[in-house]
């Protein structure tokens, strides 16, 4: 009692400090909302400065109908940290209203509905199955809740689907009504660029503007900055983190004419809110995003590709195509589709639709797909087989000898290729998110756990394991390893202390060589006794397969994040992340093309077929290409 006693008159003190800060306009408003982002739970004092929030919002009056969270929950995304924030929130959840950031989705181990089911809201909302993207209407105000995340990136963009929902949404709301947009990345910097492959939210938010909206603001998060700033006619508002001692949470009031905002400063000690800032007011012209200016790459002055052909599919491309002869299959968002390898002309969907995250493999005319939780064998539209993982499926397939091998949250799976039966399971210390290379005796696995190992191809007992990276986000976990000449080729996230190329000795795990290169994310290809990778800075490197030396480099000029080198017909052909092909002489390195393929970002591993390169982009393009002009 005596404890319930002092949370109240906590309360009460809070109440009446509120009470003189919120005066005027905020006690006559038609809604009262709390913006806060970047929590990062468990992250410094995440939770203690959250549940602080939590009991000084109970003393406002009027009490906000809403809590709205920008993304960036959770620091992983874990079972564990999403259902710990979920118990932090408590009783409140039923008011509290969220997207997802990257740090929510890049290394999650849960589905997009349980993912969801944690976060999102209880209350009844427009929301599409399966996506994290939602809309609502409360009090007179339209409230459009946008997913800006990608599996396995940082980066943020809206994928076709999502602008096709939100031009429906939009198309449904009443005239005039107040608009309040939320997102995590923001699609417009102070500075007043585009963040790169925000290209797809330039045209959503142009369809958003179309039917003229009453008072509209976006709230976003990411930057970890405190501030707000206007482009164009609209207010972008950006919460820094929760655990920042700069940073705060913002008491927002929308009424039939303007939006206003209040911000509590951590670093005030009292309890206090600035003073009302006017965020948006009717009648001032709304932004057209349709002109806003996107921020490309400034690459060298080379020849462009001659382009065999382009489609535009229905949904973002993130996998790596699959040439099989006389077909490409492609693999995104929006299902698994066959086109014609010589013309790019639609042959026929393979499977429901259903988004597929990683590559697809195929043998023999049979397409291996995983679709959510299952990993599918299909020959045409006939299933031959489905094997059910305990997680959702994001990581590539992959075939070698008999077997076929894909890894859901963190555990990698041996099926027979035949009838899908396992064979054998390995848990890793993380989530495993690239494909595993092999030998005819043994397994190469890294994971989001700073550990690299072999196992027996045959049990999947582990050989050897070896530490590889000085913390989390320096995992051995991106990039696919290759194998040659007796060594296993890792790469990892490089920084001071950590060489981003390694060459393991493939019986024993030790050190062969390693090589001081930002390799990032990048998939390692060996070819000719070379060894060739990308990096973060935007190059091209060959190393030397026997010592790891370097022998050329070639700057490019764009970043290079998933997306890694293919190697075929004397060239090496490199996809930067905002959307420019390169090819470069593999022997030389010199710049023999270059040429954009996608308005948004390129994280997928190109395909060389005879004669071709076929890239996917994020837009959902794909696009072949010669490589010879």
């Amino acid at each position: 009692m005596k404890k319930a006693r002092a949370r109240s008159s906590w309360r009460a003190i809070i109440a009446a400090a509120l009470a003189v800060a919120l005066c005027g306009d905020v006690c006559q408003a038609a809604l009262t909302f709390v913006h806060v982002s970047d929590t990062h739970f468990p992250h410094a004092r995440s939770g203690e400065r959250f549940q602080q929030m939590l009991t000084e919002i109970d003393g406002l009056d009027p009490a906000p109908g809403l809590i709205i969270h920008t993304g960036d929950v959770t620091e992983l995304g874990t079972r564990e940290q999403v259902e710990a924030f979920a118990a932090l929130i408590g009783e409140c959840r039923d008011r509290f209203y969220a997207v997802a950031g990257n740090h929510d989705v890049r290394w999650t181990d849960l589905g997009s509905d349980e993912l969801a089911a944690l976060l999102l809201p209880t209350a009844p909302v427009d929301r599409p199955e399966g996506r994290l993207y939602y809309a609502f209407d409360l009090e007179g105000v339209h409230f459009v809740a946008l997913d800006t995340s990608i599996t396995w990136e940082q980066h943020g963009m809206l994928d076709p689907q999502q602008v096709d929902w939100l031009k429906a949404v939009r198309g449904r709301q009443t005239e005039g009504t107040p608009l309040v947009v939320l997102c995590h990345h923001p699609p417009v910097v102070p500075e007043g660029n585009a963040i790169p492959g925000w290209d797809q939210s330039a045209l959503a938010a142009g369809r958003l503007a179309g039917k003229k909206a009453g008072p509209t603001v976006v709230l976003c998060g990411h930057g970890h900055q405190t501030r707000a700033w206007r482009c164009e006619g609209v207010t972008f508002v950006m919460t820094g983190g929760t655990y920042q001692d700069n940073a705060g949470y913002r008491v927002i009031t929308v009424d039939d004419d303007r939006i206003t905002s209040r911000l509590r400063r951590w670093a005030n000690p009292e309890v206090t809110l600035d003073e009302p800032e006017t965020l948006a007011e009717r009648g001032r012209e709304q932004y057209d995003f349709a002109t806003t200016m996107v921020k490309t790459t400034e690459v060298p002055e080379l020849p462009e590709a001659r382009v065999l052909w382009q489609r535009r599919l229905p949904g973002a491309l993130q996998a790596r195509p699959v040439i099989t002869g006389e077909t490409v299959i492609a693999a995104g968002w929006a299902g698994v589709t066959q086109v014609g390898a010589k013309t790019g002309e639609p042959i026929r969907p393979l499977g429901d639709g259903s988004t597929v995250l990683g590559e697809v493999a195929w043998h023999d005319g049979v397409l291996y797909a995983p679709v959510g939780r299952s990993l599918v064998a299909r020959r045409g539209n006939d299933v031959l087989w489905t094997f059910t993982a305990d997680a959702e499926i994001r990581s590539p397939v992959i075939l070698a000898g008999d077997a076929v091998y894909t890894a859901a949250g963190r555990t990698l799976y041996a099926l027979d290729q035949a009838t899908g039966e396992e064979r054998w399971h390995y848990q890793a210390g993380g989530t495993v998110q690239s494909a595993i290379a092999a030998t005819a005796d043994t397994i190469f696995l890294g994971a989001w756990d700073n550990c690299f190992r072999a196992l027996e191809a045959a049990t999947g007992q582990e050989r050897w394991s070896v530490p590889i990276g000085d913390s989390f986000y320096r995992s051995p976990a991106a990039g696919i390893p290759a194998v040659a000449d007796g060594k296993v080729i890792v790469t990892v996230s490089q920084n001071e202390n950590t060489d981003g190329v390694a060459a393991l000795d493939i019986g024993t795990g030790e050190k062969v060589w390693s090589a001081r290169v930002q390799a990032g994310y990048c998939s390692p290809v060996v070819a000719e006794e070379r060894v060739y990778v990308t990096s973060l800075e935007g190059s091209v490197l060959c190393l030397s397969l026997a010592d790891g030396t370097t022998i050329w480099e070639q700057r490019l000029g764009e970043p290079i994040y998933n997306s890694s080198c293919a190697v075929g017909e004397d060239v090496v052909i490199a996809p930067g992340v905002r959307g420019t092909v390169f090819c470069l002489d593999a022997e030389t390195g010199a710049q023999r093309w270059a040429h954009r393929v996608s308005g948004s970002y390129v994280f997928a591993r190109p395909a060389i077929g005879e004669g071709m390169v076929v890239v996917a982009g994020m837009d959902g393009s794909l696009t072949a290409l010669a490589l010879k002009p």
